[in-house]
């Protein structure tokens, strides 16, 4: 159910504040498919607890629907790349190892590689696929 004009869901919002126990009960009570709802600018509740750096929030929402973090937005920006420029190292990380490359759109592991880099991000460098 949206609850704002942006089109958020409560998942969203809860997301956006970092509120972890609201966000474990809500997960329990959600399909997989209503984790993966986008609002008005395309984004699903992970990309803003990327954006949050908040990582239990998210490994509660990937652990419920694994193909979260190749959900991208109205952008073209999956969680992972919200994550890296947002700066949120643990969060970028976290999403790395959640992330089946091969699923992103053909360009995406070359905007991480390039967004790892200017964020200072080298020790995740060292495991992206070759995106060439």
């Amino acid at each position: 159910m949206k609850v704002n004009k942006a089109n958020d869901t409560a998942l969203h919002v809860a997301a956006m504040a970092k509120q972890t126990s609201f966000i474990e009960k809500l997960v329990q009570l959600c399909s997989p498919s209503d984790l993966a709802a986008k609002n008005q600018g395309g984004n699903t509740a992970l990309h803003w607890a990327a954006s949050s750096g908040v990582v239990r929030n998210a490994e509660l929402m990937v652990q419920k629907n694994p193909d979260l973090p190749h959900i991208h937005d109205s952008n073209e920006v999956p969680p992972l790349l919200r994550a890296v420029i947002y700066k949120r190292k643990h969060m970028a990380s976290f999403l790395f190892f959640n992330t089946n490359f091969e699923a992103l759109e053909t360009t995406q592991p070359i905007n991480i590689l390039v967004a790892t880099i200017n964020s200072g991000f080298y020790g995740i460098i060292v495991f992206l696929p070759n995106p060439i």
